[in-house]
């Protein structure tokens, strides 16, 4: 069986290592509602002022006041409708053929593409960075009946349509939830395939639309020439709500709209709004300013911990969760851990946010099977220097990874910051 670094086994289903602790999804989901507790606990004492949001994943919904009163479904549709397709074509490179679509997630997005395009027993691909492909596109196939691979590059993906014959679309995904990112000539090459054997093709940009386009300097997505385009607004530069955009040729999305309609996978008209407000507030020099102080934190940190430990991300930076540990341990001048990794950096996420109000995602989500149990910090400039700038967050980091060696071999010390019990 597959171990990890410190000679734990890893959970396959999961993909690391089970603790004394966190034994199952049951304790996972007892440290997600603690890490709840906190937040409103800091909530109810100093305001929203009082937690920072270092995910760099906006879920709040932006209006402006004169907005209140056409918060209304016979009303927004009429209102906003022109402004909308005027922003979404732009951002991803459209023209006036292309029309718009908003769902009340991404994943509508994807799974109702999937049920328009996929009949019973055809094939669907997904072309993904290495790693899985968004849980969405299997589940539209299982509902559909339809048959789903899995490939991770231009190669594997020619070798799959000759062997398997008929494909009816190819989802691709250009950045995945732990920001992996396919090079622009991957995926022209990706596209060029499709349109050769004239199959759909579908970006699911997910979060990454700005690191796509801006970090990475690439094409917008109808520019390279996918048929269909999804945009997640709680991505990085965008400003929530969590809400799926797609663009594409009119008469494909009219056909997806219906069927997401039918399922009850649209956003609602009243919502449309907020969708406005935050395409209106996307600024690519935003999104550099991201990237520049992530890039901040990568030096100060890489000065404390090693170039190898502190990974530097498109925004922001990553610890692995093996890692972390390594550094309490060496912190506590330990040779051997009561606690495995996943627990050592969950306890180091509830540490940052209960004594400094830090929001990660290694604190506020339950199952970290898609997304890898490492600490990722992104900076949103205008978070971060309400926190106090960079410095302030290296600091409050290093003091957790203090906190955190000092009870590393007491177990129920450790779980009292994990449960709280």
């Amino acid at each position: 069986m597959e171990t990890d670094r410190f000679g734990n086994t890893i959970d396959p289903e999961v993909g690391y290592a089970r603790g004394e602790i966190l034994k199952s999804s049951v304790e996972e989901e007892k440290r997600q509602a603690r890490a709840f507790d906190i937040i409103k606990k800091r909530v109810e004492e100093r305001g929203k002022q009082g937690v920072f949001n270092f995910t760099g994943i906006d879920r709040g919904f932006t209006i402006k006041l004169e907005d209140m009163d056409l918060l209304d479904e016979f009303v927004a549709i009429p209102v906003y409708e022109i402004r909308l397709n005027e922003l979404a074509i732009g951002l991803v490179g459209g023209s006036p053929e292309h029309n718009v679509a908003v769902f009340n997630r991404g994943s509508g997005g994807i799974i109702a593409s999937v049920l328009t395009l996929v009949g019973e027993r055809e094939t669907v691909i997904s072309v993904t960075p290495p790693g899985a492909s968004h849980p969405a596109v299997a589940k539209g196939a299982t509902l559909v009946r339809a048959n789903l691979i899995e490939v991770n590059n231009s190669v594997e993906l020619k070798k799959a349509i000759e062997k398997e014959g008929k494909i009816s679309l190819i989802v691709v995904t250009g950045v995945t939830a732990r920001l992996e990112v396919f090079p622009q000539k991957e995926l022209e090459e990706i596209v060029k395939i499709a349109k050769d054997k004239n199959i759909f093709i579908l970006l699911d940009e997910g979060i990454g639309t700005g690191i796509r386009t801006v970090i990475e300097n690439q094409s917008k997505a109808l520019e390279l020439g996918f048929d269909v385009t999804l945009t997640t607004l709680e991505g990085i530069g965008f400003h929530g709500p969590r809400f799926g955009v797609m663009v594409g040729k009119e008469e494909l999305i009219r056909k997806i709209s219906a069927d997401a309609y039918s399922l009850g996978l649209e956003a609602r008209p009243a919502f449309l709004p907020g969708v406005i407000r935050s395409l209106e507030q996307y600024r690519p020099d935003h999104i550099q300013q991201i990237r520049d102080m992530g890039r901040e934190l990568v030096k100060r940190l890489t000065e404390l911990y090693g170039k190898e430990t502190v990974k530097e991300m498109p925004v922001g930076m990553q610890i692995m969760d093996e890692d972390i540990l390594a550094i309490v341990m060496e912190k506590a001048q330990i040779e051997k851990s009561v606690i495995v990794p996943v627990e050592a950096s969950q306890a180091l996420a509830m540490i940052l946010l209960e004594d400094y109000g830090i929001i990660t995602w290694l604190s506020i989500l339950s199952s970290l099977r898609y997304v890898s149990p490492s600490l990722k910090v992104v900076l949103v400039p205008e978070v971060a220097k309400r926190f106090g700038g960079v410095e302030k967050v290296v600091k409050a980091l290093d003091n957790s990874f203090d906190k955190l060696s000092k009870i590393i071999m007491d177990v129920n010390e450790v779980k009292k910051v994990l449960l709280g019990e």
